[in-house]
């Protein structure tokens, strides 16, 4: 989802005071210049001059620092028209720009709310340290649809401008801002957090406000995946310990990496792996394999069956499929919406 950049927005509306200053600032020096010249005769100071310049313009009301006549009483008339006019034509562009500014905060607010409202099986992403920035890069690259939560911005602006990414700057942990998020409508949340009270905050509320949303949580700490397990989460990772493992099974299995890589690349979306789970008034209850022909009517493959607890990798044409099961298919995008559509008739 877009959501307009914030500086595109204000680009064309926000308006410099620079024409206002320059008036008030050669009303200044006019002023001054013409006290200094018209109270030779006292010996008048800059700064007295100046001075004057000062409370004609503010309306301060003060004393005149030197007898009055009218040709002074005259200069005074035509400073204090033109200055305090300058003012008003500064401050009306200021108060114009500040409504401007607001109005445009609600505008920006009243979208995202609206873009997310329309949003459903969406993925909540919380955190968006350097964890939470290859998250956003992954689930772009793949074509979903997603919304980004964290409580400072600032320092990830430019990269949230250049993707045009739907934010929310705010506390995840607060149950109001899940549900702008559209927590109850959305399929999962990845809490990449580093902090690891603050992700166990988050997977509480959002496992409250949706029993079924699938929770994939950040654990920097292996002290904190028994908490997060209690908290509701379904998948706990440790991008330490998962790099590593990657890292070694590079130098082990270098070709079979490879491979896989070029076969499951998100960039390149070749293949992917998805699972579906039947409803329970489904058609193909206790139908086998072979019957459905999933092969046939979809391009995808399954590759494993979850009943339950139990698993039944690489099943044969003859295993039986029953209501509530889940089918683990492998097959391009195109072929995976043809399968969810398929069990779906």
């Amino acid at each position: 989802m877009l959501i307009p950049n914030r500086n595109k927005e204000h680009k064309n509306e926000i308006k410099k005071p620079t024409l206002p200053l320059i008036i008030l600032a050669s009303i200044c020096v006019i002023g001054t210049i013409g006290y200094k010249i018209l109270w030779a005769d006292y010996n008048a100071t800059w700064m007295e001059a100046f001075y004057m310049t000062f409370i004609t313009i503010s309306t301060t009301g003060y004393r005149e620092v030197h007898p009055v006549n009218n040709q002074i009483m005259i200069f005074t008339i035509i400073v204090s028209t033109l200055g305090i006019s300058s003012l008003f034509y500064m401050f009306s562009i200021l108060m114009e720009n500040l409504f401007v500014y607001q109005f445009s905060e609600t505008s920006i607010m009243k979208r995202r709310l609206k873009a997310v409202n329309r949003m459903e099986n969406h993925i909540i992403l919380v955190g968006f340290g350097r964890v939470g920035r290859i998250v956003a890069d992954e689930l772009q690259a793949s074509g979903e649809k997603f919304v980004i939560i964290d409580n400072d911005l600032k320092v990830s602006k430019e990269i949230v401008d250049k993707h045009d990414w739907l934010t929310f700057e705010a506390d995840a942990s607060d149950n109001e801002v899940l549900k702008l998020a559209g927590i109850e409508r959305a399929k999962s949340i990845i809490v990449a957090t580093s902090n690891p009270a603050i992700t166990v905050f988050v997977v509480l509320s959002a496992r409250e406000l949706n029993k079924s949303i699938f929770i994939v949580a950040r654990a920097d700490e292996d002290n904190a995946i028994s908490k997060l397990e209690i908290a509701g989460a379904n998948r706990i990772i440790n991008p330490y310990s998962t790099g590593g493992h990657r890292l070694a099974s590079i130098a082990l299995n270098q070709h079979v990496i490879d491979f896989i890589d070029t076969t499951f690349s998100t960039k390149s979306v070749s293949l992917k792996i998805e699972r579906y789970r039947l409803d329970e008034n489904t058609k193909y209850n206790n139908k086998l394999l072979k019957d459905i022909d999933i092969r046939k009517h979809t391009g995808v493959t399954v590759i494993g069956i979850i009943s339950g607890d139990d698993i039944k990798l690489s099943p044969d044409a003859n295993t039986l499929v029953y209501a509530c099961d889940e089918l683990v298919a492998i097959g391009t995008k195109e072929q995976l919406i043809k399968f969810n559509n398929f069990l779906k008739d």
